[in-house]
């Protein structure tokens, strides 16, 4: 028997349907969030205690590739500062759900917003979340972000 109702929307139960609705309500959560040091805790509804990222890309600054985050508070550190004079928007263009796998992949336009000098920029990227329950809810485990080749994270969909 499925329970559903968590405060996101994801149930209690990895179903398609209750993915894609935490999924969307991430995305709109993360536009919102991500852009302010006072609320970007918020995201805490949506990562799991043991959150990590891989980020396929040249991340200025880090000398690293691919540059992983440990943990959900370096990741929210390196948006911080990511953003601090911009403003970013996450739109999904398009999901494929697993639930047994418990994988999202995701085609996302970001867009960007540069606030001091209105400079607009707009990229394509390809992300894989890992997903899973924690606390009775759906939670965000992984995230795998290339801007890049998105050959570099077809192997994190195993």
């Amino acid at each position: 028997m499925s329970k559903t109702g968590s405060q996101q929307g994801g149930g209690t139960e990895l179903s398609y349907d209750n993915i894609e609705k935490f999924m969307y309500q991430y995305f709109k959560s993360y536009t919102e969030y991500v852009n302010d040091p006072a609320t970007i805790d918020k995201l805490d509804t949506y990562l799991a205690a043991d959150f990590h990222t891989t980020f396929y890309m040249n991340a200025p600054g880090t000398g690293e590739y691919p540059f992983v985050q440990e943990n959900r508070k370096m990741w929210k550190d390196f948006l911080l500062k990511g953003h601090q004079n911009s403003k970013e928007i996450l739109s999904p263009l398009q999901l494929s759900i697993d639930e047994r796998k418990g994988k999202v992949a995701a085609i996302l336009d970001v867009k960007k917003e540069n606030r001091t000098t209105g400079e607009k920029s707009q990229i394509i990227v390809m992300a894989i979340y890992g997903v899973g329950l924690e606390d009775n809810s759906i939670k965000l485990k992984s995230l795998n972000l290339c801007v890049d080749n998105p050959q570099r994270i077809t192997e994190t969909w195993k």
